[in-house]
């Protein structure tokens, strides 16, 4: 009995690992986004505080109309691109996510067949049938 005990021990132990396992790739994902985030912000800023500078320097009012025009482009590049990095970023995740999980499935039906197994040895040995 003490053997099936420890038995169940480990795989609970490795349950709980697997389970950290997907909590880290989880938080893996969300610094990817976060990172994607915060450097998108910034270079929306960066680009923000040079048009100001710009519109601040214009001399008339169609001046100020054509920079308009003019931020308006690589500020609809700029979302453009975070939002295909972000679709990267989450399809990526998924796939890991996805992989780690049908590991970890595979892994716990090889674990259950082994404790069924070492159960059964365990109450053969003790002479008592099984029903």
């Amino acid at each position: 009995m003490i053997n099936l005990h420890n038995h169940l021990l480990a795989v609970t132990r490795t349950n709980m690992e697997n389970t950290l396992d997907l909590a880290h790739g989880s938080f893996a994902s969300i610094e990817r986004l976060a990172n994607l985030n915060l450097n998108t912000a910034r270079a929306l800023l960066e680009h923000g505080i040079e048009h100001i500078r710009c519109v601040m320097g214009a001399k008339s009012a169609q001046e100020v109309l054509e920079l308009q025009t003019k931020a308006t482009q690589p500020v609809l590049g700029q979302t453009l691109a975070y939002l295909q990095n972000a679709q990267q970023i989450v399809t990526m995740s998924q796939q890991e996510h996805k992989a780690r999980v049908q590991q970890q499935v595979t892994d716990m039906g090889q674990q259950v067949a082994a404790t069924v197994e070492h159960a059964v040895a365990a109450v053969t040995r003790l002479g008592k049938p099984i029903k």
